[in-house]
C-alpha cells in the first residue's frame, strides 16, 4: 500500500528562461510531434511489474535502451483496466528517470496522477523536468489524464528527467505517474513545434532580463 502524503511539496520550479543553455531541447506536446522528430523509438509499457513496492533504483529498459527509475521511498506500479503504470510509493516523491546505458535524445510518455490504491485521479498539474547535456527545461501539464503525453528532443544527449505530481488539496492526494515511457534518438533536421518556436523567441527576448537578475533556485522539501 502507498504511503501517506508527508508534508508539501512544490510542483513547478519556475520555468527556466529559455536562454542559449536550455536552448537545444524541444518539447512536444504531441505524440505525432514527437515520433516525427525522433528515431528508433522503444518504450516501455511496465506491464511486466507486480502491484508491490520495488526499491530504488529500479533498472528497466525500452527495447535496447537501458535506464533507472528511481523514487526516494521507492516505486508502486498502479493500473487502468488492466493496463500497468509506474509510479511512487509516496506522493511527495518525484520521479526520476536517469542512467541511460546508451545515449539518449529523445524522451516521452504519457503523465498524470494516481490516488493511494494506483487508481488514475484527476490532478491540477503534474509537473516535468527534463535536462540534457547544456541544461534543464520544465513542462507543466495542466489538468492531466491518462492519455497526456509529453516528450522531449535534444540535439545533445539527456541526463534525466523528473517527474513531480502535487495536490494543494491534503485530503485527496496524488501521486506522479508515467505509463508507455518512449526512448530514442532525435532526428536533427526536425522542425520545432510552433509552441516551441514560441518559447525561442520568448527566450531571446528575455535574455537580457536574465542577465540583470540573479537566478532564484528553488529546493524540493
Amino acid at each position: 500500500m502507498k504511503s501517506p502524503l508527508k508534508g508539501g511539496l512544490l510542483a513547478g520550479a519556475a520555468f527556466g528562461l529559455a536562454g542559449s543553455a536550455n536552448a537545444a531541447i524541444t518539447v512536444h506536446t504531441t505524440s505525432g510531434s514527437f515520433t516525427a522528430a525522433a528515431t528508433g523509438l522503444q518504450t516501455d509499457t511496465f506491464n511486466d511489474l507486480s502491484e508491490i513496492l520495488y526499491s530504488s533504483p529500479l533498472s528497466r529498459s525500452a527495447g535496447s535502451f537501458s535506464y533507472q527509475a528511481s523514487a526516494a521511498n521507492g516505486l508502486f506500479p498502479g493500473s487502468v483496466s488492466g493496463n500497468r503504470f509506474l509510479s511512487t510509493n509516496t506522493a511527495t516523491n518525484l520521479i526520476t528517470f536517469a542512467n541511460f546505458g546508451t545515449a539518449v535524445s529523445a524522451i516521452g510518455g504519457r503523465f498524470f496522477g494516481s490516488d493511494r490504491n494506483g487508481d488514475f485521479i484527476r490532478s491540477p498539474s503534474i509537473t516535468l523536468t527534463a535536462t540534457d547535456t547544456t541544461g534543464s527545461v520544465v513542462e507543466v501539464i495542466v489538468n492531466p489524464t491518462t492519455s497526456s503525453f509529453r516528450g522531449f528532443t535534444t540535439t545533445g544527449s539527456f541526463v534525466s528527467l523528473l517527474v513531480a505530481g502535487f495536490n494543494p488539496v491534503a485530503s485527496n492526494p496524488l501521486w506522479p505517474s508515467v505509463d508507455d515511457l518512449q526512448l530514442g534518438t532525435a532526428v536533427t533536421d526536425a522542425i520545432p513545434e510552433p509552441a516551441s518556436w514560441a518559447m525561442m523567441i520568448s527566450g531571446l527576448s528575455l535574455a537580457g532580463a536574465a542577465m540583470r537578475r540573479r537566478r532564484v533556485n528553488v529546493a524540493f522539501a
